[in-house]
């Protein structure tokens, strides 16, 4: 049986991976059994949702406003020294055609229509 371990100490791209997982609502059982199958990392489910749940808690509201997983990641650290109420306003400013610096994603979007 391989060596438990916690989040903190993972490399960031299975991190990044367990957040994506954790945003996409993907079960903790799901994310133990993809660790323990794909990477030989046993993380027990508790200590997943122990370390996930604040993560899924802070950024679900941008996600579900319609904010992709993949540019939570990417901008997570930009999210967090902002703090995710501004970040909230400001999803809801650039939908409501505001721009803003970190919803350039939306602005290509519209380009490529």
């Amino acid at each position: 049986m391989p060596p438990h371990a916690k989040l903190d100490t993972l490399p960031k791209a299975i991190k990044d991976e367990i957040i994506k997982r954790i945003l996409s609502r993907e079960s903790y059982d799901a994310i133990h059994n993809w660790l323990l199958e794909q990477h030989r990392i046993d993380i027990s489910t508790m200590a997943l949702n122990r370390s996930c749940k604040p993560i899924f808690d802070a950024f679900i509201e941008l996600v579900d406003r319609g904010m992709p997983i993949e540019e939570v990641i990417k901008n997570r650290p930009k999210i967090e020294a902002i703090g995710i109420e501004e970040v909230k306003r400001l999803l809801i400013e650039k939908l409501t055609e505001n721009p803003g610096s970190l919803f350039t994603y939306l602005d290509e979007q519209e380009a490529n229509q």
